[in-house]
């Protein structure tokens, strides 16, 4: 059994609202690998089949079904360069007879942030920027709101603030 809000890694492949919204548990991605070498080798199609590995990294399906997830880096493992994990969050290519997984800006960074929060029961005091909350964010060269990264170099860190103080500024 499951805490409300643990987090799951290993929920590449068995995926499905189903397993999430009813259980309330939280699977965890990482966007940088869902293209990487570690995960063509361990979700790919010699290994675990055609059918199952159309399924795995099913982001847009969990979002829909209402389900929550978190985002992460995976870092040192992957690369954490965090343009790179939003390109490949909303741009990402598909298995062929897969169903589009793709997600918005706004829902992949909710997943980083209110969702890595939620997974970490600590929604109640970081995961969104409000008042009372604790300031650990990053600042990027540009807004991927208004337009949003066209390849995975296109969004860099100018600064990142952890606890309230500023810890990395370009």
């Amino acid at each position: 059994h499951l805490d409300i809000g643990q987090r799951i890694g290993t929920s590449r492949i068995r995926t499905g609202s189903r397993y999430f919204v009813r259980a309330d548990e939280v699977p965890s991605y990482h966007p940088a690998n869902h293209t990487g070498t570690v995960n063509r080798r361990l979700i790919g199609r010699d290994n675990v089949g055609a059918e199952r590995a159309s399924r795995a990294w099913a982001w847009k399906t969990l979002q829909q079904s209402g389900a929550r997830f978190a985002f992460g880096s995976d870092w040192p493992v992957a690369n954490l360069a965090p343009g790179q994990a939003l390109w490949l969050a909303t741009t990402r290519v598909q298995a062929e007879g897969a169903p589009d997984q793709r997600l918005t800006v706004t829902e992949a960074l909710a997943a980083y942030t209110r969702g890595a929060a939620y997974a970490s029961f600590d929604d109640h005091r970081k995961g969104v920027l409000a008042p009372g909350m604790l300031a650990d964010l990053v600042v990027l060269t540009r807004d991927i709101l208004v337009t949003p990264p066209a390849a995975a170099a296109d969004v860099q860190v100018a600064a990142t603030v952890f606890d309230g103080r500023i810890v990395f500024q370009r």
